[in-house]
């Protein structure tokens, strides 16, 4: 490809004020859509600020996406892959599968949904949005240093990403820019970090709605201290656990690069 040259100086002020006008539009759409579903859903917003209304609401609701079988769990799975392709947080959609459609369906659900989001984002991340993510990643220090070291060990480096801290958007669109990484190599340290995960907050989920249920009737089930336990174990993992090792982990690359680097010199 020819090279043209670094954009000139009007050039790039004009990039910038189309950028401006483009992000003022969307920035005023979303806020005429809210604002429109904030009055047209007022009923409904109101009642989460009203405990007993809101878990009445809640116990209708989940009634509701039960009782629409097969459908219901193929709408949910559809809206979860595009949910963890923009990288938003899952665990309170994965919970609220628990408390719709039980374990088994719940996990199968959430399972289906998450790795379809993930490969999407990674696929597009290989192709259409290949040259986007690699100028938005150009200067993550972190991912040059991965990118450095997933030559020898790619599906190593593929499983600590994923149980790494890193958002969602990263972890995914960064392994779609390394070549080593293979696409069964992502599927796999996809669901075998995701699917655990996946059956913890569904199991929490469902508890939850059990427990919803049975004070609708006047009921109280005994505290569950099996998954209590497995609660704080993930949040100990995900506040001290998991960035330590991380440290760790960037720590080591940055020495292999200098020590690599080094070597070259001599």
């Amino acid at each position: 490809r020819k090279n043209q040259g670094p954009p000139s100086a009007d050039e790039g002020k004009g990039a910038s004020v189309a950028q401006k006008r483009i992000k003022t539009v969307i920035g005023l759409s979303a806020a005429v859509l809210l604002s429109y579903f904030g009055w047209e859903y007022r009923a409904t917003i109101a009642t989460l600020f009203n405990k007993e209304k809101f878990k009445a609401w809640l116990l209708v609701t989940l009634r509701d996406i039960n009782e629409m079988g097969l459908k219901g769990l193929v709408i949910y799975a559809v809206v979860f892959a595009f949910w963890e392709f923009g990288g938003f947080p899952t665990v309170p959609v994965e919970t609220v599968a628990g408390m719709s459609f039980g374990i088994k369906h719940g996990i199968i659900a959430s399972g289906a949904g998450k790795v379809a989001g993930a490969f999407l984002a990674y696929t597009l991340g290989r192709g259409l949005l290949n040259e986007p993510v690699r100028s938005r990643f150009a200067d993550n220090e972190v991912l040059s240093l991965i990118d450095h070291s997933v030559e020898a060990k790619p599906f190593r480096i593929a499983l600590l990403m994923k149980y790494s801290s890193f958002p969602e958007v990263i972890k995914n669109f960064g392994l779609a820019i390394m070549p080593p990484i293979k696409p069964w190599m992502f599927l796999l340290a996809t669901m075998i970090h995701g699917l655990p995960f996946i059956a913890l907050w569904t199991f929490l989920g469902h508890d939850s709605a059990s427990r919803l249920r049975a004070a609708e009737v006047g009921l109280s089930l005994p505290a569950n201290g099996l998954l209590q336990g497995l609660v704080v174990g993930v949040g100990v993992f995900g506040v001290i656990i998991s960035p330590t090792l991380v440290g760790l982990w960037i720590r080591d690359m940055r020495r292999e690069k200098l020590e690599s680097e080094s070597q070259k010199k001599v």
